[in-house]
């Protein structure tokens, strides 16, 4: 219904280029998480990945991420929207990730990561909500 609302007042192409940045269906793979994986039970996060867990100390729920180039949009996922209390950055070199808060209309920094980096009780605002991390770029 959203997106027949949002065809008919921006015009097919404006509306799905939307569609795909905030409403994937459910389980679907949108280029916002590909490569991505979700854990529902820690465990190590695997070499070129960043994790982060819903729980401080690496609990909780476990989502890793490991393609480059792009926001993982990790609010459209099983992990949801503002609820990261801990990362591992487990990525191959010395890169740079950054988390980022969806405003409503832009990707805002809120924080940034380089590898190797374990950070077993994450920055207050990052689980805040609204405003905690919603999307990740790794690499």
């Amino acid at each position: 219904m959203l997106v027949r609302k949002m065809m008919a007042a921006f015009g097919l192409s404006v509306a799905m280029a939307a569609f795909a940045l905030v409403a994937p269906a459910s389980g679907a793979t949108t280029p916002a998480d590909a490569g991505a994986k979700s854990i529902s039970t820690t465990e190590a996060c695997p070499r070129d990945n960043l994790c982060v867990y819903s729980g401080a100390n690496f609990g909780g729920k476990q989502w890793n991420m490991h393609r480059c180039g792009m926001i993982h949009n990790i609010g459209f996922t099983s992990f949801g929207s503002d609820h990261v209390r801990s990362y591992r950055n487990n990525q191959s070199g010395s890169p740079v990730s950054i988390f980022y808060n969806w405003t409503g209309s832009a990707w805002q920094e809120i924080g940034r990561s380089r590898s190797p980096e374990s950070v077993p009780n994450a920055a207050p605002h990052f689980s805040a909500n609204p405003g905690g991390v919603d999307g990740v770029q790794v690499c």
